[in-house]
């Protein structure tokens, strides 16, 4: 059993966090954490419901995208058809689950929980997106490559709060997204991520992460500057996908044996990329 309370602004939030630390879990959308509970894996003495915090349901869009804590994914979905901007967010979010699960799961929701598969975590790392975090103590900042740690989970503290995330405009980056799934509602076994600038077929940066239910959610470097300077090839393509199975961080989990984890991620990672190169062509060529 656990108690329950629904604040309506951040500081009555931040309140019950610095109460309850550890011992309490954040509710949003409940899409990661309430299968959580009814499976026994996670026994909460307190949930704070922050539906009713009105502060945290928002997005904003300059030239970078600022997403609230209670956005709901499908809203953003909503917001990015209608602008054409952020492409691999927008090409990312349809791929989530179903509609229903879209409907209530929200954007930081997913960050914060980062379950294994799931899309966002590795759409925030490739976009070095920056979150903004609170608590009682104070205010920071954690850029998306510090958030997550090795072993996929998180370095938020117990009386901290992830209320917004920025994802910094990717301009005229290709960008595609490749992912293997069993079934519509499953996590994707494996999925690879990646935003590109390239001109003439030549890669001038890459950004590339990849994601599975054995693969915590990751930056791939040295696939990055694998590629950056050379244009694009068969053999090129070869050696990213080489590149991205020797250094890639894979747990062994049922269903996905990890050596089969690795080789689908280096051949989503290397088709994801050339996809977007060539996305980045029609843009550049577009535009002149």
């Amino acid at each position: 059993m656990f108690t329950y309370s629904a604040p309506t602004s951040i500081e009555e939030v931040l309140d019950v966090l610095s109460e309850w630390g550890s011992r309490a879990r954040i509710l949003a959308g409940g899409q990661t954490l309430l299968p959580l509970i009814h499976s026994g894996r996670l026994s909460p003495e307190h949930l704070v419901d922050i539906n009713g915090v009105r502060s945290l349901d928002f997005v904003e869009l300059q030239d970078d995208l600022t997403v609230g804590a209670c956005c709901r994914q499908h809203s953003l979905d909503v917001f990015l058809r209608t602008r054409q901007r952020h492409s691999l967010l927008a090409q990312a979010l349809p791929l989530i689950a179903d509609n229903e699960i879209r409907n209530r799961g929200t954007i930081c929701g997913s960050l914060a929980a980062a379950p294994l598969g799931a899309e966002l975590p590795a759409i925030a790392l490739t976009y070095n997106a920056t979150l903004h975090v609170q608590s009682k103590r104070g205010d920071r900042e954690i850029g998306a490559t510090s958030l997550y740690k090795e072993d996929g989970t998180v370095t938020l503290e117990p009386d901290e709060i992830l209320t917004s995330v920025v994802f910094p405009d990717s301009g005229e980056s290709g960008a595609a997204i490749e992912e293997i799934r069993y079934t519509q509602l499953s996590f994707p076994a494996c999925g690879a991520a990646v935003l590109v600038d390239a001109q003439g077929g030549v890669c001038a940066s890459l950004r590339l992460s990849v994601f599975g239910r054995g693969i915590p959610a990751q930056r791939i470097d040295q696939a990055e500057s694998l590629v950056e300077g050379e244009k694009l090839s068969d053999h090129l393509l070869d050696e990213l996908a080489a590149r991205i199975r020797k250094v890639v961080r894979v747990d062994s989990v049922p269903g996905v044996p990890a050596d089969y984890a690795r080789q689908v991620a280096g051949s989503l990672g290397a088709r994801a990329f050339k996809r977007a190169v060539a996305q980045c062509e029609a843009l550049t060529s577009r535009v002149q």
